[in-house]
């Protein structure tokens, strides 16, 4: 067992041992720090950090409209050949030249599910996919293990607002929520 600040964890290294634990209730449940990082609302997690009764009428209802929307159906692969499309377009742009990793490479991924959730799709150069790429990469650059540690040290949460900011970047997590909270209720209203 390992104790990091309030929150204890136990490292099971044999998968026998694993198998047979996550197979038991008790093991079941998450954190209760996942909620800190969740995007709705209600801060009840969603798929990735909700538990127990809401985590199986949530991964149920995902599968179930998943299915609906198109995985598996013809209307997936429609939007699959549309963004292939899409992406040679964008890639001709470059005229040949050498590049990195163009944004439009994630564009499509997004573009794909967005068509199956929403029935519409982003522009691979829109102003709205490069607002979530920059939100992106602002998390990512900014956001390292002291961001961390209000979570594992919960009488750091106490502490003004303005500081947790300045020492943890409190309000990147607020920035890139917000941010995605924007452009997918601008899709919605396409």
């Amino acid at each position: 067992m390992h104790r990091t600040g309030m929150i204890r964890s136990v490292f099971l290294f044999d998968s026998d041992t694993a198998k047979e634990a996550l197979a038991r209730l008790e093991f079941a449940d998450r954190p209760d720090f996942f909620t800190s990082f969740t995007l709705d609302d209600q801060k009840l997690g969603g798929v990735v950090s909700s538990n127990g009764v809401h985590w199986q009428h949530d991964r149920r209802f995902v599968l179930r409209n998943l299915r609906n929307l198109g995985i598996g159906k013809d209307h997936l692969e429609e939007a699959i050949n549309i963004e292939g499309k899409a992406l040679v377009e964008d890639l001709k742009k470059y005229g040949g030249e050498a590049i990195n990793y163009p944004d439009s490479f994630r564009t499509v991924a997004l573009n794909i599910i967005w068509q199956m959730v929403a029935s519409t799709r982003y522009d691979l150069r829109s102003k709205e996919i490069e607002s979530i790429f920059r939100t992106n990469n602002e998390l990512r650059e900014k956001f390292n293990p002291v961001t961390l540690l209000p979570s594992f040290i919960p009488a750091l949460d106490n502490l003004p607002k303005s500081v947790k900011n300045f020492l943890f970047g409190d309000d990147i997590f607020d920035r890139f929520v917000e941010e995605m909270k924007n452009v997918v209720n601008f899709m919605t209203t396409i």
